[in-house]
């Protein structure tokens, strides 16, 4: 048996303002999905919060805040 893999499952899931390893998954109601790297969140991270988005860190991610920085 011939074993098929997607793109989704072999190549690493990467940040949809940049090309960096993608930490975050946003869901916006009605819209869809957006992945984040650390990056990206922090800087969007008020306004998705603000605008009712859900966002979740992905697995086997280990993001850490700088000092000071609420999550």
């Amino acid at each position: 048996m011939i074993a098929i893999h997607t793109a989704q499952q072999t190549a690493p899931q990467t940040c949809d303002r940049c090309t960096a390893r993608a930490a975050f998954l946003a869901h916006v109601p009605g819209r869809g999905e957006l992945m984040f790297c650390g990056h990206h969140h922090r800087v969007h991270r008020e306004r998705l919060r603000s605008s009712g988005v859900l966002v979740w860190p992905l697995p086997a991610r280990v993001v850490v805040d700088a000092p000071g920085e609420a999550a």
